[in-house]
């Protein structure tokens, strides 16, 4: 089978499967919507507000932790350089 029969075969099908699709009333539509059947309950809003206020709360959490030794590091370095040059004539 040729490349010219194999890009023919695969335009066929491509337009048959947006032929359905468009039969169907779905044409470029992608449907992100929760299931109709599921329940929105007050428990699961709860639990879905908790969960984005602890990783808000995450956030500076890490952003303090990975900065104080960087913070710490530089003083302790500020404090052997003024150790050091107090000590010069």
């Amino acid at each position: 089978m040729g490349d010219a029969q194999i890009v023919v075969l695969h335009a066929v099908a491509e337009r048959t499967t947006l032929d359905e699709s468009a039969a169907l009333g779905v044409a470029g539509v992608i449907d992100v919507s929760r299931p109709a059947d599921s329940e929105r309950t007050v428990v699961r809003m709860l639990v879905a507000w908790i969960g984005a206020a602890g990783l808000a709360l995450l956030f500076p959490l890490v952003i303090l932790a990975m900065g104080v030794p960087v913070v710490l590091a530089v003083r302790g370095l500020l404090a052997v350089l003024q150790s050091l040059l107090a000590n010069v004539p």
